[in-house]
């Protein structure tokens, strides 16, 4: 699966890295991200990093991707959205999805009236070890 990475970083390298340990024959495709603190990560871990973009654009132009995910700053996860849902490929989405009650409603009414490829939100941290510790404590 060739993914083309919006925001490269802790969050979007873990989620690579699961699914490359559940395995999926997963690799970037191509990444925009001015600061990938992620890329040491999944090169570490043998998943291809294909080639730096300089912006959003270019990488969602490129094409060749099976899946964009987006893991950029929270503030931009609305734009980055818009432009991803331009494409055919289905987008993974960090959480949160939007953040404001106008972005909310902007995104809902683009789904609803136009086509738009399938989107997945990433609920990931539910898995993550430390919260597997917490919820086993509160539980007992």
């Amino acid at each position: 699966m060739k993914c083309a990475v919006i925001g490269l970083g802790q969050r979007t390298s873990a989620v690579l890295s699961a699914l490359k340990r559940a395995g999926a024959d997963v690799e970037v495709s191509g990444y925009a991200d001015p600061a990938p603190v992620g890329l040491e990560r999944i090169e570490s871990e043998g998943i291809a990093a294909g080639r730096a973009f300089d912006n959003v654009e270019a990488l969602l132009a490129a094409g060749g991707h099976d899946l964009v995910m987006i893991g950029s700053p929270n503030h931009l996860h609305a734009e980055h959205l818009n432009l991803a849902l331009n494409g055919q490929a289905p987008v993974f989405a960090e959480k949160p999805v939007v953040r404001t009650e106008s972005e909310t409603y902007a995104l809902a009414r683009r789904l609803s009236h136009e086509p738009a490829p399938d989107l997945y939100v990433g609920l990931v941290l539910r898995s993550a070890p430390i919260v597997r510790e917490v919820l086993s404590i509160v539980h007992e």
